[in-house]
């Protein structure tokens, strides 16, 4: 199996997982989440609980956007030069990346803030695809 496809069904168990999660937590959660906090962890807004069923939703149509611009990028590319393929690697780790920063979202709003790893894995992930866009790019046009 191709890497970039194995990247990709990481990403769908990750969609999967945080959509189980959310469901499972859903009966047990007060009416009114703590949406956003502060440095020192106390929560600044609230929403409400069914605004978690949102993620579920904008995870997969995220993934399915990428997922459209990598299969446009194949069906256009040449045969000649390998672009293609290098961008899809990265394409797929964006993919990845951005199902788990909704997960990290969806987990700082269950967690009630108390699980301080959701608060540092977002910024981080947001590098990586930010790193991943750029050098995908860079690789991409050096193939050319």
């Amino acid at each position: 199996m191709k890497r970039n496809t194995v990247i990709s069904i990481i990403a769908l168990v990750v969609i999967v997982v945080n959509t189980l999660w959310i469901l499972c937590s859903l009966g047990g959660l007060p009416a009114e989440l703590p949406q956003h906090y502060d440095l020192e962890g106390n929560y600044t807004s609230t929403m409400a609980k069914t605004a978690l069923l949102y993620f579920p939703p904008i995870s997969c149509a995220l993934f399915l956007a990428v997922h459209f611009f990598k299969v446009l990028l194949f069906r256009f590319r040449s045969k000649a030069n390998d672009s293609g393929g290098i961008r899809s690697t990265y394409f797929s780790i964006i993919q990845l990346c951005l199902a788990l920063i909704i997960l990290c979202s969806s987990g700082v709003t269950l967690t009630f803030g108390k699980c301080h790893l959701f608060f540092f894995a977002e910024p981080v992930l947001l590098a990586i695809l930010t790193i991943a866009v750029i050098t995908g790019e860079i690789k991409a046009r050096k193939a050319i």
